[in-house]
Formats: structure tokens, C-alpha cells, sequence
């Protein structure tokens, strides 16, 4: 994700029954460009099943839900 002004951030990965599964980012950010790479394991760090999952970024006023697919 690239932010233009500083920010506070909260991207996670959530299951498809919608609980959050992991955590990838939640604070403040200064605008630059960042990437984000989730290992497939949740906050215990267990290794998640293969499947369907979402992603959830919100940036100041910018909020997106994204579906993405875990294939091991």
C-alpha cells in the first residue's frame, strides 16, 4: 500500500466467518510506499488451511476488503 500523508493503518487477514486471523499492520505510518507479505499462519502463528481469506486495509478515510486465496 503507498500512503500520501501520514496515517494510522490497520490491515488484517480474516477468515471467511469473518474473524480476524491476523494482524499485519495496525498504527501510524509515515506516507511512503510499504509492502506487506503474510505467511499464511495466524497471530499464534499456526499455519492456516488452504482456502479463501480476506484482507482488510483502513487509512484515514480509504477502506478496503479484498479476497484472496491461500494455496499451499
Amino acid at each position: 500500500f503507498e500512503l500520501w500523508q501520514p496515517e494510522d493503518v490497520d490491515l488484517g487477514v480474516y477468515d471467511v466467518n469473518g474473524r480476524r486471523v491476523r494482524a499485519l499492520t495496525d498504527g501510524w505510518h509515515a506516507a511512503t510506499h510499504y509492502t506487506l507479505a503474510w505467511d499464511g499462519r495466524d497471530d499464534a502463528g499456526r499455519n492456516m488451511a488452504s482456502g479463501v481469506y480476506f484482507y482488510s486495509v483502513d487509512a484515514g478515510r480509504y477502506s478496503r476488503i479484498k479476497k484472496m486465496t491461500l494455496i499451499k
